[in-house]
């Protein structure tokens, strides 16, 4: 029975010729893609849709509904305060459109600390550009709605509403969401129409006041704040930069082996 498992093409046997060195090298690199196919396998998919938008997010994000905004977190274990996904829809307002959103992105924001001091945001970036055929005002600052966090703005307007996205992660840990948040903006989709006021799902619509209106991003409505000061440590996950660091000094290793192996060996006088 153990036949029918057998390849028909077996492979050949390793030839003696075969270095340690490239060996090694051979058993480095079909581990690291062992490592990265892990990786894309664990960071399975799933969409995120309402009346308004649709967009794709790694399985350890939920989204609930409070108030008027759906509010996206992780499910690990104190990541809730290290990243935060806002979704706003409101009714469009007399300021709504792309070149007021650009406008409103390009100038700094100011907070205020929670021990009163104040802070102005630093601009990221600030550009207009199509995602999925729909234009949106894509815009990025630091510590424009919390102190040392990064927060990404993408807004745009359809129709007669208008639609917010904020993407804020605390500067230490950005990099260990930045591949979340890069999925779900560029999948993002503008799914409104007209006929889908009716719809059970859809949640309510803010008023179509103020531009963006009042306040979007990391203070939103139970967003668990570290305290002022608070280190949240390093960002990323330790257990996989540990994996690929110990790889990448083998790699080093194997390097060195081989380079010491072609060496010419000094002739004798």
């Amino acid at each position: 029975m153990s036949d029918q498992f057998t390849s028909a093409n077996p492979a050949p046997p390793p030839s003696k010729s075969t270095s340690p060195s490239s060996r090694l090298i051979t058993a480095i690199g079909m581990l690291i893609l062992a490592l990265t196919l892990g990786q894309a396998e664990s960071a399975g998919a799933k969409t995120f849709i309402n009346s308004y938008v649709s967009f794709e997010l790694a399985d350890r994000w939920n989204c609930v509904l409070e108030q008027t905004e759906w509010v996206c977190r992780t499910s690990g274990a104190g990541d809730a305060r290290e990243a935060i996904i806002i979704l706003t829809a409101k009714e469009v307002g007399p300021q709504d459109s792309l070149p007021a959103y650009l406008g409103h992105l390009k100038a700094p924001r100011q907070i205020t600390t929670r021990t009163g001091m104040p802070i102005t945001s630093e601009i990221q970036k600030v550009e207009q550009r199509l995602i999925n055929s729909h234009p949106w005002a894509d815009g990025m600052h630091l510590q424009s709605e919390v102190p040392n966090y990064y927060t990404r703005y993408v807004a745009t307007t359809k129709d007669d509403i208008a639609v917010l996205v904020t993407f804020s992660a605390h500067k230490t840990h950005y990099s260990k969401y930045a591949q979340d948040f890069f999925r779900a903006i560029e999948s993002l989709k503008v799914v409104w129409t007209k006929t889908s006021r009716g719809a059970a799902n859809r949640g309510p619509l803010g008023q179509g006041g103020g531009l963006l209106g009042s306040g979007s991003g990391g203070g939103a409505v139970g967003f668990d704040l570290p305290d002022e000061g608070e280190n949240l440590g390093e960002g990323g996950d330790l257990t996989t930069q540990a994996v690929f660091g110990i790889a990448a000094l083998l790699v080093v290793a194997a390097l060195f082996l081989l380079m010491r192996k072609k060496k010419p060996a000094k002739k004798k006088r």
